[in-house]
């Protein structure tokens, strides 16, 4: 896939399944353009943010692998910074049966119950549609993944792009 989007002429590769660990590391590796991993623009934007975060996950396996990578990445980054994963029930159900409007209410419900954390991550690029919602109860700040990634995408764009400048 990384192949094919270099000739296609892509400036850089965003990848949107966590699954994919290795190949991306190793398409990355070799790459003459940026190509970021999906978790990892989410965490660098949280440790950039706060130490105490609370990911909202509708999955329990991709939250097993996403605390897994958030652990590995924060010593690599020199962050202490620590992550409680949360369920949020009826979600996933819900984006199966297509009712998307109860997917995002039933995260934005969620994310209205934290207490003591700093930050609040939606943990996959399936919940940014619920960000707007979600950022309008709690207390702590939303990271949405998908506004973390195409930031940190394009930061990566800007500095590799000859001739390119930062706005």
């Amino acid at each position: 896939m990384a192949g094919y989007a270099r000739a296609a002429g892509s400036n850089g590769i965003l990848f949107t399944c966590s699954a994919f660990g290795a190949p991306i590391e190793a398409a990355a590796a070799t790459a003459p353009i940026p190509i970021l991993k999906p978790n990892e623009a989410k965490f660098n934007a949280a440790f950039a943010l706060a130490d105490r975060l609370a990911m909202i996950t509708t999955s329990k396996r991709a939250a097993a692998g996403m605390e897994e990578e958030f652990r590995a990445a924060a010593p690599a980054r020199g962050s202490g910074a620590q992550i409680t994963s949360h369920f949020c029930v009826g979600a996933f159900d819900a984006r199966r049966a297509v009712d998307d409007a109860a997917h995002d209410r039933l995260v934005a419900q969620r994310a209205a119950g934290f207490a003591g954390a700093d930050v609040i991550l939606l943990g996959q690029f399936s919940k940014a549609a619920a960000a707007c919602q979600a950022r309008a109860a709690p207390d702590s700040p939303v990271l949405s993944i998908l506004d973390a990634a195409f930031l940190e995408l394009r930061r990566s764009m800007e500095d590799t792009t000859p001739g390119s400048t930062a706005c």
